[in-house]
């Protein structure tokens, strides 16, 4: 049972760190770049989600 719940913790801890890293990231990447080059930002972002 504590074998069970420690791989549980060890799952999400693997899912979520690397995903609240990159929205991180990308929030901090938004902050950081002006206004006008948001719309470059979200083709840019568009572009690479649809070629992968």
């Amino acid at each position: 049972m504590f074998l069970e719940h420690h791989l549980y913790l060890h799952f999400i801890f693997d899912v979520s760190f690397p995903t609240i890293t990159y929205i991180g990231i990308t929030i901090f990447q938004w902050t950081k770049t002006p206004f006008p080059s948001d719309e470059k930002l979200i083709h840019r972002n568009a572009y690479t989600a649809s070629t992968n």
